[in-house]
């Protein structure tokens, strides 16, 4: 989740964000209310800086911030619920002990996100950061070789969204 000019957005890995209103707190303690982005092709564009510029105040340069990058990109945003994984990795061996962390957003509040090895749920979030929905799943006991997650997002409204992510369990 960041925010750009205003407004924050989760960026999905496939380019598409979800647009929605919300309050943001800065790291500076200023609060600002930001708008929600409209449903369809948008241009961004990312500013990122080390906050370094005034220790480069004696010297020489073209640039005046040149430890800040710019960068343009266009997205998709979209008035749906949306999930992406962040872990575990794709194909990764999974621990006895497996994080799973997924990142839902969309334009009306997610009520919960479930995951599922196969057919079967082995939690459901209700309660997270915003934005992100974490569980341990107990891979102790269970069968050796490929298993196919899924995260379920369901917002308020009774919509939903999915994302596998396939992982193996090799002891």
């Amino acid at each position: 989740m960041f925010v750009l000019r205003g407004t924050v957005v989760t960026m999905r890995p496939d380019g598409q964000v979800v647009p929605g209103g919300a309050v943001y707190v800065g790291d500076d303690g200023w609060i600002a209310a930001v708008t929600p982005i409209d449903a369809g092709p948008q241009f961004m564009r990312l500013v990122a800086s080390d906050y370094q510029e005034s220790k480069n105040i004696n010297t020489e340069s073209d640039s005046p911030l040149p430890n800040t990058r710019f960068q343009g990109f266009r997205v998709q945003a979209v008035n749906r619920p949306t999930v992406s994984w962040i872990t575990p990795e794709k194909g990764r061996c999974a621990a006895a002990r497996q994080k799973l962390l997924v990142v839902a957003n969309d334009n009306v509040q997610i009520s919960s996100v479930g995951f599922f090895d196969g057919k079967r749920q082995i939690g459901r979030i209700r309660r997270r950061l915003p934005g992100t929905f974490e569980m341990t799943w107990r891979t102790t006991g269970k069968r050796r070789g490929v298993h196919v997650l899924t995260a379920v997002a369901s917002d308020t409204g009774g919509r939903e969204a999915e994302a596998s992510r396939t992982v193996r369990i090799c002891r």
